[in-house]
Parts: C-alpha cells; structure tokens; sequence
C-alpha cells in the first residue's frame, strides 16, 4: 500500500461511512450543497486531491452519512436527532427531517433499494423510515446500548447491528425480529459489523481491540479474534470482490485482511496521527479512504 494523498483538513471526529466514491454522472461529487459545513465534495486532481465546495451549515453536527446503492439520495444522521435525506442529482432537501431518536444518530444506512433507511442512535434504538413517507416503520427492539452500526446485507433481507452493550444482533427485513442471539466474544462497544457481499459472513470490530468473523446464519464465529491492532477498532468494511476487509483503529494505523483467513494483508498503513474513525472502499478496491480524529482524509492506493 502507499499513500496515495491527504485530501484536507477539517473539523474533528470525520466520519467518513460514505463519502463513497460517487460515479462521474452524479452532480454531487462536484457539489453536496444546501447540507453540510464539515464534510466536503473532494475529486482527484493528478496526483492531489482538492475540496470543490464547502456545504453550507444545517446547525448541527452529522454524525453518519450515507449513499443509496442507485446513488439518487443522500443522508446523514446528525448530533439533534434527525435524519436529513437530499436528492443526490439537484442536491435539494427530500422532504422534512426524519424525526424520532431522542439522541445522536450515529449510523444510517439505506436499503438496498432505497426504500428504507435504517439508522442507530444514542437513544440505544434502531428505526426504520420509509423514504416516501418520512415516517418510521418499525423500531426493532433488542438492544441495551447505543446502535453504533448498522448495515444491510446486499439482498436486502436482513439488517445486522452493533452497540455498546457488546452485541451484534440479526434482524429479519420482513418481520423485523432477531433471527438469533449469538455472536458472543466481543468484550468491549460493537463498533462496526458489516455483512460480507454474499452474506454468508460478518465482520465485527471493538473497543475490546480484536476484528471478529462470523456465521451470519448461525452467529458462530469463524475466525478470531483478530488481534493486529493494539488499540480500539472503530470501523470495518468489505470489499466489492469479497476477498478482502480494511479496519482503522485507535492506533492511527488501518490494516487490509483477507475476508476469508482473517490474515494481515502486508504491513499497516501508517501516517495518521490520531485515532482511524471511519474507513471506506472505492467500489474497484484500488483506493481505501480514511478519517481520523487528526483531523485529515487521508486516501490510500492499492
């Protein structure tokens, strides 16, 4: 791996969940207006990167962002509570804020096809919205901790999450209940958990330092605990093809592992000076993007 750029400095604690990579056809990448103070657009020009436009404030902090797979919407889970969705083409508002948690959102994920929104909160709740509507469908019930991850697996059908009372929980899409209640190891806050692409596997990562493989169907783990980080793992996330997860950590180092071995992929990428918060993929695996309480994006060539 080498150090392809640092992108630029902004605000502490970048988050960094999807900022993803968007393809050249969507006006966004260019230019997110009408959205955020912190977070900016940022294209690659030879071999810098620059910051095209600065989002014009919505009076509090984003905490989550997230594309929908179609790359038509965008949203962010924000500090008051809300949930806040643009169209990704014109980059105006969709509709009213999404209202419900009573505390920070810190991760939203769409569905994959873009119905629902699915976010985490503070509140120790996981909501689903409804896109169209605005309003919340469900809210699954389970967990005694803050949600501080959550995911859908590609075909839709279950939601996995993560939170501070060490769990990972499954829930079925169509009943929103728990499919089962394993995945016992972690010691410490549930981080990140990530379906693998076929979603046969997750991936887990904790402030008790170690990376976890699971059965999803079963919640056996696999491999683990993965223990090359020497500090807290705060973000995880798999690759397009499958073959390979990257992690950041409270080391300041990001690792790439085989999803299938769990072995370190070559040495740490090292240059960070604070602590990895959030760690995303192109979708041709050639580029990790990284965010760090240092401050910086930092995007790393394969």
């Amino acid at each position: 791996m080498l150090l392809y750029a640092e992108a630029m400095e902004s605000a502490p604690h970048i988050y960094l969940s999807a900022l993803s990579w968007l393809p050249e056809k969507t006006n966004l990448q260019n230019s997110i207006a009408h959205s955020f103070r912190h977070l900016p657009s940022i294209k690659p020009k030879e071999d810098k990167w620059e910051c095209t436009r600065w989002m014009k404030s919505i009076g509090t902090e984003i905490w989550s962002v997230a594309y929908s797979n179609d790359y038509t919407l965008f949203a962010a889970g924000t500090r008051d509570g809300t949930i806040r969705v643009w169209n990704a083409h014109t980059c105006e508002a969709v509709g009213d804020p999404l209202k419900g948690h009573a505390g920070l959102v810190f991760t939203v994920a769409f569905s994959p096809n873009a119905q629902w929104i699915a976010s985490g909160s503070s509140d120790r709740s996981i909501r689903i919205w409804d896109v169209a509507s605005a309003e919340t469908m469900k809210v699954p019930v389970g967990h005694q901790g803050s949600v501080w991850s959550v995911n859908f697996s590609t075909d839709g059908q279950r939601l996995v999450s993560g939170s501070s009372d060490k769990s990972i929980r499954v829930w079925d899409v169509k009943t929103w209940t728990m499919i089962n209640t394993l995945f016992q190891g972690h010691t410490g806050d549930v981080r990140s958990a990530t379906f693998s692409i076929d979603g046969s596997r997750i991936i887990s990562c904790s402030d008790d330092k170690t990376i976890r493989i699971w059965n999803a169907y079963t919640g056996t783990q696999i491999r683990g605990p993965l223990m090359g980080h020497s500090s807290p793992v705060h973000s995880v996330i798999c690759s397009q093809d499958g073959q390979y997860f990257a992690s950041g950590s409270s080391d300041g180092s990001v690792r790439v592992w085989n999803a299938r071995t769990g072995v370190p992929v070559g040495e740490p990428l090292r240059g960070h000076t604070g602590s990895v918060i959030s760690v995303s993929l192109s979708v041709d695996g050639k580029r990790i993007a990284t965010g760090s309480e240092d401050h910086t994006i930092r995007i790393w060539l394969a």
